[in-house]
């Protein structure tokens, strides 16, 4: 269900992540956070976690200034602590859910596809939703959330 992952993910990162956090990061990462005591300013916070955060993760590709934009994005997202919560809400709604999205179910048409053309008999797509989306994952809904949000 990775591109169920990636889609929202990049969805989030696009309306939370700030550009000028991304710039600011990446001038740290070229002085290996030499400049990292003496940040001020609206973001300063944001970037200093940002920047741990990738110290903490990454910290090999720091030391060679091998960092992408996409994993600082990321780190921006695990430092601050309430837009953390939206990595852990798509990675549970990816891992339980993705393949009740058309996002994720792109290779299954396919499958389907080839299986129909090889004359295995396979279940329509509303029969699919009927006779196994709902009995098996709206059981395992209640249950993540009880689980984990309760």
């Amino acid at each position: 269900n990775a591109p169920t992952y990636l889609c929202f993910l990049k969805a989030v990162s696009a309306h939370f992540v700030n550009g000028d956090v991304i710039n600011s990061v990446q001038h740290l990462i070229q002085n290996g956070g030499a400049d990292i005591s003496t940040l001020t300013g609206d973001h300063a916070e944001s970037i200093r976690q940002t920047f741990l955060t990738l110290q903490k993760y990454h910290p090999d590709q720091i030391a060679a200034g091998n960092i992408s934009i996409d994993q600082i994005e990321v780190a921006y997202l695990l430092g601050n602590r309430t837009l953390n919560n939206y990595i852990i809400a798509i990675s549970i709604g990816a891992v339980f859910f993705g393949a009740n999205t058309y996002i994720a179910n792109g290779p299954n048409f396919m499958v389907k596809s080839m299986a129909d053309q090889q004359g295995v008999k396979t279940p329509s797509f509303l029969t699919y939703i009927w006779k196994y989306t709902i009995p098996v994952m709206l059981p395992v809904l209640v249950m993540v959330w009880w689980l984990f949000f309760r």
